[in-house]
């Protein structure tokens, strides 16, 4: 993340009062200060779509909350971070994941250190390259056999439905969604990456091999180590299109249920 390298020698290298390192600052330090959730949300969901990451927001929200939260136990003088923790704290004691308790916790900080502003804005930038490590999926997941790749889905998919309280209860139909991540993956891999005469090769026809790897696991990863030798772009363009289509899935899942008046 070319961003995140450039902002922090940018900082330490610079006159900390010059004209563009207080602009970065006034900026970031808005963005943080935001009151309002959901515009909150648009402008860190702006931030990652900028490094071309397209994580599900509720996630990308939460892990934000965790990251700063760490960073700013770090910023504020020892004496005061007892105080913080209660801050970033909920009535069990664990991680706080609303809005308000993060807003209190970063106008405290501002409070409390003369060097917060700075501090922050860097802070911002390693928390959204910290999202971006998350967001991205090792390549190794799609060499995994059917079993684990399963549970793999289930957990990924168990993240984002655990935002959402209301539909406690209701199951996903994870063998559709790992059926339609074949059809995707596979479709935007081989739209991006110019190998359909190598393809045809090595697997005979698109459609063939759709139907084929429906109910043999091991021929798409057979695909994925395929592409990933062929390209330098296959983490992000898997990464892209998985969680595409898993916040597609759970959307559509959940415009079902609310027909269905589950609210």
């Amino acid at each position: 993340m070319f961003l995140l390298f450039f902002i922090m020698r940018y900082f330490f290298n610079k006159q900390p009062g010059s004209d563009e390192a207080q602009r970065i600052i006034r900026s970031e330090m808005a963005f943080l200060l935001e009151q309002h959730e959901r515009w909150f949300e648009k402008q860190l969901q702006a931030r990652l779509l900028r490094e071309g990451c397209n994580f599900p927001i509720c996630l990308a929200r939460q892990s934000f909350y965790v990251f700063m939260g760490s960073e700013l136990l770090h910023i504020v003088p020892d004496a005061q971070r007892s105080k913080l923790q209660s801050l970033l704290q909920n009535g069990s004691g664990t991680a706080s994941a609303t809005h308000p308790q993060f807003h209190h916790a970063i106008r405290f900080c501002a409070a409390q250190c003369p060097e917060s502003g700075r501090l922050l804005a860097l802070a911002v930038t390693k928390a959204i390259h910290s999202i971006m490590e998350e967001w991205r999926l090792p390549a190794e997941i799609f060499q995994e056999d059917l079993p684990a790749f399963r549970e793999r889905i289930q957990c990924l998919a168990a993240r984002l439905w655990e935002n959402f309280p209301a539909y406690t209860g209701q199951t996903l139909a994870l063998e559709a969604l790992r059926r339609r991540l074949y059809l995707t993956l596979t479709t935007s891999l081989l739209s991006k990456i110019p190998l359909r005469q190598e393809f045809e090769q090595e697997f005979s026809s698109i459609p063939d091999f759709l139907s084929t790897v429906q109910t043999e696991h091991t021929h798409f990863c057979r695909l994925m180590n395929f592409c990933q030798e062929r390209s330098p772009y296959f983490q992000i363009i898997v990464s892209r299109t998985f969680w595409r289509t898993l916040e597609t899935f759970f959307l559509e899942h959940r415009a079902s249920l609310a027909a269905e008046g589950v609210e």
